[in-house]
């Protein structure tokens, strides 16, 4: 019997549903507002090398790493197989010839694409012009009462403030060197957790500084997150990672959900 105070896992559910609880949680934590439109948003950043960036789900079906042992699934036809593939073919140019229009004065557009199929998404942004930023990124997550304990370790401190307010409140953490407050010492490792109304925690900016690395204080940060998440009603997390970032949050029992794969418009010359 399925317990249900327990979360779904993020591959237990639809992937658009998951982005798009995702991005009610980053847009919180940048500052921004996305505006949802014909199954992607556009997130208005307003920079000249990041001027606006489109969210894309391209999903075929539930979240990735799920597989169904139904025999409804397993005889699905390949015509049905074939229409999806073409309907996601059409969003994604959809979304890439309306990024290229926004970019054509110089200002560069990024369109985020997540999905299970990156070699794909890879191909279908250079034939239409758009550099490759990153294609090894992913989309993880876990369920927050099977994240690993990380607790920070002397001379470091360590705090969790609420910076943002609801729909979507924002906590960051700041570990730092010596007494006081965050701000009077040296800002050693810091981290956001928006909080969604689907109770989600989304992890986003867990940085660690360069002369304090290696000294477990990315763990600790999200960790603190974390517990402060629970604390508050949150049930499970999203976040996406580098690759990098994926061996650390893979030693926590984040799993990965789905592939991230990031487009630009090219620089004006």
């Amino acid at each position: 019997m399925t317990d249900p105070a327990v979360p779904p896992p993020a591959s237990a559910r639809p992937l658009r549903e998951v982005v798009a609880d995702w991005v009610v949680g980053w847009t919180a934590s940048r500052g921004v507002v996305a505006v949802e439109r014909d199954g992607s948003w556009r997130v208005p950043f307003g920079h000249p090398d990041r001027w606006a960036e489109f969210v894309v789900p391209l999903d075929g079906g539930p979240g990735a790493g799920s597989s169904s042992s139904s025999s409804s699934a397993a005889s699905a036809t390949s015509s049905s197989s074939a229409a999806s593939r073409a309907a996601r073919t059409e969003q994604l140019a959809a979304v890439l010839a309306e990024a290229a229009e926004v970019g054509r004065l110089g200002d560069r557009v990024w369109v985020t694409v997540v999905g299970h199929d990156p070699e794909a998404v890879v191909a279908a942004g250079r034939s239409s012009g758009f550099e490759v930023r990153s294609a090894e990124e992913s989309l993880m997550g876990i369920a927050l009462d099977q994240q690993a304990v990380r607790e920070v370790s002397a001379p470091y401190e360590l705090d969790v403030q609420e910076v943002g307010a609801p729909p979507a409140p924002v906590l960051r953490a700041t570990a730092w060197v010596g007494e006081g407050h965050p701000g009077e010492g040296d800002d050693a490792a810091t981290g956001r957790a928006a909080l969604t109304p689907a109770g989600t925690a989304v992890l986003d900016r867990v940085e660690t500084d360069d002369e304090h690395r290696r000294r477990g204080l990315g763990g600790a940060v999200v960790h603190a997150l974390v517990a402060e998440s629970r604390r508050r009603g949150a049930t499970r997390g999203l976040l996406v990672a580098s690759v990098d970032g994926a061996l650390l949050y893979r030693s926590l029992g984040w799993e990965p959900t789905a592939s991230v794969v990031i487009l630009v418009t090219p620089a004006v010359r």
